[in-house]
């Protein structure tokens, strides 16, 4: 029997001989069981029959604690137990952890929020990237395939309310996975700004002006500042 695989995959298997010196394997009974027993399993858990030479194979199964026990009773009922493990199995898919986004008045980037408990995550090849208009009350199926961790969404409309969300498969190919929905991303507002000018343009001064600038909420980062002195009134 193959001793043990710390290596997750979708599938653990080990090829089981037995034999007996004295009176050979003839009538003899070959059981087995794969459990997340480490110790202590009795002969009347073990109750698969298989024969001599047959590869036992456990799938659809998740944890890195799996056992293989074997039972063996020759012709004249001497009786054996043997085990080998642990074996390492993953067939869970990943997180639907929602991503999480920056974004300006015309786009959003997007952030990859899943993750995997036992293996990475692919990135070339499995992780996707997905938005809508949030007054739109289905998703299509256009995705945008990305090979980084997140993905910029362009050319999105001023001020305008937004979903979002990502795909991912693991490196085994457990999924994919539809992560939740983050709803509501809101691109920026940019309004004009009101520009205060102490005394106004209508009273004459000899001193000092002041120019106060009212930036609009969720503008101030869009908009640059100049100003230019003049003397043509």
């Amino acid at each position: 029997m193959q001793s043990s695989n710390r290596n997750y995959q979708r599938s653990q298997s080990s090829v089981v001989n037995v034999t007996d010196a004295h009176v050979g394997m003839t009538n003899a009974t070959l059981k087995y069981v794969w459990n997340q027993k480490a110790s202590g399993t009795q002969e009347s858990e073990i109750g698969t029959i298989f024969a001599s030479g047959n590869e036992l194979k456990k799938d659809s199964a998740t944890g890195d604690n799996w056992y293989l026990w074997v039972f063996a009773s020759d012709s004249l009922g001497n009786k054996t137990t043997k085990s080998t493990g642990p074996f390492y199995l993953d067939n869970a898919p990943p997180s639907d952890t929602k991503p999480t986004e920056t974004h300006t008045s015309n786009s959003i980037t997007v952030t990859c929020a899943q993750t995997d408990a036992n293996v990475s995550i692919l990135d070339a090849n499995t992780r996707y990237y997905q938005i809508k208009p949030s007054s739109q009350t289905s998703w299509n199926n256009n995705w945008e395939k990305d090979t980084g961790t997140s993905h910029k969404f362009t050319g999105l409309n001023l001020n305008t309310s937004y979903d979002v969300r990502t795909k991912v498969s693991d490196s085994l190919g457990n999924g994919p996975t539809i992560s939740q929905e983050l709803t509501g991303v809101r691109t920026a507002n940019i309004e004009e700004p009101v520009i205060t000018c102490t005394p106004n343009g209508n009273s004459w001064t000899n001193g000092k002006v002041s120019v106060s600038i009212d930036f609009k909420s969720g503008s101030q980062s869009y908009l640059t500042r100049q100003y230019r002195e003049s003397t043509d009134g």
